[in-house]
């Protein structure tokens, strides 16, 4: 390792899937809040959700740049920008995700040396996932005889296949609605395998991480449910998630299950389940950084945030689709950073995104940033849009398959709330959104005044914006929805 690279601090981005921020304070995080150096409290995703949301952390560009916007989408090299840059500048690149959004299926292998995806099928660290070909029985045996003959992770793959095969087909995965279903303690525990690993110890890191402790759906984890002062009648928790929750919420005619009142109540009690979720990954974190070498540590950036917020009735929406509200698209940015880049505030209230985040590790990895100051004044910087001076944000469509709810519910009621794109714009405490139906070259206009996560509706009208690009977007009558195959195949893939 030359001088250069000794002087390149390893990089960590852990993101927590489906965290907002305005959940994300001192009682539910309390160890975040006292391990990081500085939070970003104004920071914007990209997107409502995982798939455009990472592909714009891989490439510093917004959706309608990269195109990566619904689910039949996948990365492609070319847009693989911070890890290309990291691999240049002496980095070794990492991967660790139980999201089949990101992961090798949606291209994330690109750029990256060392992919340990679909975690939630595999019981031990390695670089293979036989979920990855879930769709191609032929191609599954030819790559798993391969990895099981010659691969380094032999042992691990055998056992991975085999458990990977009880879990699709032969387990009972009905969902419990107390504890967590999800596998952040695994995913720890393969990060730590790598980042032991004497192969990589003359390079710097590059790790890209994935937890869904925090994504739907929301179970109550009793242990922080206590810690919180949250109770939970048994039969709350019995009747706390239905499959079609977020569907019938907004589409559906039948009355809410017993033993809620309304569905606004019931999902006031999802939400504190997920609360319940944030806290135990807090408490997760925690032990996975106690076991840390601290001199390791003293080196490292350190970054943890969320690719997208989640909704519980806000301007009556749920889940995280179409809506740009700050519920939806308002994520934390906590920062740690090596300790030899000086002195850092607590709190910067600048409006940052993750277009700027990715373009400014960047920079860190060209080793053009080594002190906190220059690191935030290139994050804000680099957030803005530099032909509006403002955040972008952007959505086309759902992630749902609307084929399947036009079936079940009113086809004009889905198509109206769910077959639409939209550009929001985010200066200061302004927010303007662009709309326009996909089979329309109509385009509405909505200005909301911001205020502490939540948005008031100040002027709506008919009006194209002043970017040519963005007015020529919206206008593209384009009803490319998901196909009943892609749709399976994320079912076999485990993803609800």
């Amino acid at each position: 390792m030359d001088d250069h690279q000794r002087d390149a601090p390893d990089i960590a981005i852990m993101i927590a899937d489906d965290l907002r921020a305005s959940s994300t304070t001192t009682d539910r995080m309390p160890f975040a809040f006292d391990f990081f150096d500085t939070q970003f409290s104004r920071c914007f995703s990209p997107s409502t959700w995982t798939l455009p949301s990472h592909a714009s952390l891989f490439s510093g560009d917004n959706p309608i740049e990269h195109g990566i916007t619904r689910k039949n989408h996948s990365l492609e090299s070319r847009h693989v920008k911070l890890p290309s840059a990291a691999k240049e500048a002496g980095y070794t690149t990492a991967l660790f995700s139980e999201n089949p959004f990101f992961s090798s299926y949606r291209g994330f292998n690109n750029g990256i040396e060392f992919i340990d995806d679909q975690i939630n099928y595999k019981l031990k660290y390695s670089d293979f996932s036989i979920a990855n070909h879930a769709d191609d029985p032929t191609t599954a045996a030819k790559k798993t005889l391969s990895n099981l003959l010659v691969s380094d992770f032999r042992k691990a793959n055998l056992l991975n296949s085999i458990f990977a095969v009880y879990e699709r087909y032969l387990a009972d995965n009905s969902n419990s609605n107390t504890g967590t279903v999800h596998n952040t303690r695994r995913v720890l525990s393969h990060i730590n395998k790598y980042w032991e690993n004497d192969r990589i110890a003359n390079k710097p890191t590059l790790t890209f991480v994935n937890f869904l402790e925090t994504h739907n759906p929301h179970t109550v984890v009793q242990s922080s449910a206590a810690e919180l002062d949250l109770e939970f009648s048994d039969e709350e928790i019995e009747n706390l998630n239905k499959e079609d929750d977020d569907h019938e919420y907004l589409f559906g005619q039948d009355p809410v299950r017993d033993p809620f009142d309304s569905w606004d109540q019931l999902y006031q009690r999802k939400c504190d389940a997920y609360h319940t979720g944030i806290h135990n990954f807090d408490t997760l974190f925690k032990d996975f950084i106690s076991g840390q070498d601290e001199n390791e540590l003293s080196d490292k950036l350190i970054i943890l945030t969320g690719d997208h917020g989640e909704m519980f009735g806000e301007e009556e929406m749920v889940g995280h689709q179409t809506s740009l509200h700050p519920a939806g698209i308002q994520v934390p940015l906590f920062v740690k950073f090596p300790d030899s880049w000086g002195e850092a505030d607590s709190t910067i209230n600048d409006p940052v995104s993750w277009l700027g985040l990715s373009r400014t590790l960047r920079s860190v990895v060209n080793q053009n940033i080594s002190d906190t100051k220059s690191f935030y004044d290139k994050l804000i910087r680099n957030s803005r849009n530099p032909d509006t001076d403002s955040l972008v944000c952007i959505v086309d469509g759902p992630n749902w398959n609307i084929d399947k709810l036009k079936r079940q519910y009113d086809e004009g009621a889905v198509s109206d709330m769910l077959e639409i794109r939209r550009i929001g714009l985010i200066k200061s405490d302004k927010m303007t959104v662009y709309s326009s139906k996909w089979d329309s070259d109509e385009i509405w206009e909505q200005q909301y005044r911001l205020d502490d996560y939540d948005r008031i509706l100040v002027k709506e009208q008919k009006a194209d914006p002043d970017i040519k690009r963005f007015a020529h977007w919206l206008g593209t009558n384009d009803q490319d929805t998901v196909s009943g195959e892609v749709s399976q195949r994320l079912e076999d893939l485990g993803y609800v």
